[in-house]
């Protein structure tokens, strides 16, 4: 991972200009990342990143996001359950048209 180190004012904690303290959309970070070259392919036998776990993390801090103002039992539920966002699946975010509707449960 000495291309990580590398870039240690991105991915590090010491500059007030890396990503930990400065998170940006999906769309920013990839772009971001595949001018260092490190985005590549889940194929690739050599990649840091690609499409599908960058799809899985946002997805992740979303579910995690909705569980933040939950009360303890309902939280805690909700982050144990197996229940997954389809967008933490490989192939990235479901289509438009897979999406649930606004105020629809």
């Amino acid at each position: 991972m000495a291309v990580l180190k590398d870039e240690a004012a991105v991915f590090g904690s010491a500059s007030p200009g890396c990503l930990i303290y400065n998170p940006c959309p999906y769309a920013e970070l990839k772009a971001k990342l595949e001018k260092m070259g490190l985005v590549g392919t889940l194929a690739s036998p050599k990649h840091h990143f690609f499409p599908e776990l960058l799809s899985r993390l946002y997805g992740e801090m979303g579910r995690a996001e909705q569980a933040y103002n939950l009360d303890a039992p309902t939280q805690r539920q909700f982050l144990l359950s197996s229940w997954q966002d389809p967008a933490t699946k490989a192939g990235g975010p479901p289509k438009e048209e897979e999406q649930p509707a606004q105020g629809s449960e």
